[in-house]
């Protein structure tokens, strides 16, 4: 998987946003959109839309994580194949739908602000994650928080789903702060004892 540079957002062009809509409409009907079709899409010549799309995949966002999809995630349906772009849409509208619901009970969450395509924008944590603690004050009075979140979130009729480390972070007055909900399911759904 690539990671994103930023950065580069700042210097998109026009043709780089014509070529991205182009590629994201060309997504609906294929997994791998055709140059051709994207530079016909995008009203530019195939030279130039193919220049444009190279430097453009050096900061792409990798698919790996949609590629077991179909058996743990629920969202896939009964579908055979789905872009991963478009799994990745479905995924940052349900991780929005469950941080506001999360948001609004007072769990310790991010405040979601809005969602796009495949993309949430929540409040910055000031803190970090639990992976990179080396210790805290009250090692006990955290455990008996994270285990009492696990119990009301049962009780609210919803399983975290990936509750681990990685998506607990400790913000600045060392509380911890839940994240990552895309594979959040209620408690009656059939892979919940999972």
């Amino acid at each position: 998987m690539g990671k994103l540079d930023v950065a580069i957002l700042r210097y998109l062009t026009s043709e780089d946003f014509r070529v991205l809509t182009a590629v994201e409409m060309g997504q609906k009907n294929h997994e791998l959109v055709p140059g051709s079709l994207v530079a016909s899409i995008a009203n530019l010549r195939h030279g130039g839309v193919h220049k444009l799309m190279k430097e453009l995949c050096k900061h792409r966002l990798g698919r790996t994580c949609f590629r077991n999809i179909k058996d743990k995630r629920d969202y896939h349906a009964h579908r055979n194949k789905a872009s991963w772009l478009y799994l990745s849409r479905i995924s940052a509208t349900k991780e929005f739908a469950y941080m506001k619901a999360l948001y609004e009970r007072d769990f310790p969450v991010p405040r979601p602000v809005d969602f796009n395509r495949h993309c949430v924008v929540m409040d910055l944590v000031r803190g970090g994650p639990l992976t990179h603690v080396t210790s805290v004050e009250d090692p006990e009075a955290l455990y008996e928080e994270l285990m009492g979140l696990i119990v009301r979130l049962g009780n609210c009729g919803v399983i975290h789903g990936d509750f681990n480390e990685f998506n607990i972070m400790i913000d600045s007055d060392n509380r911890p702060v839940i994240i990552d909900f895309p594979q959040m399911v209620s408690t009656s759904h059939p892979n919940a004892e999972l």
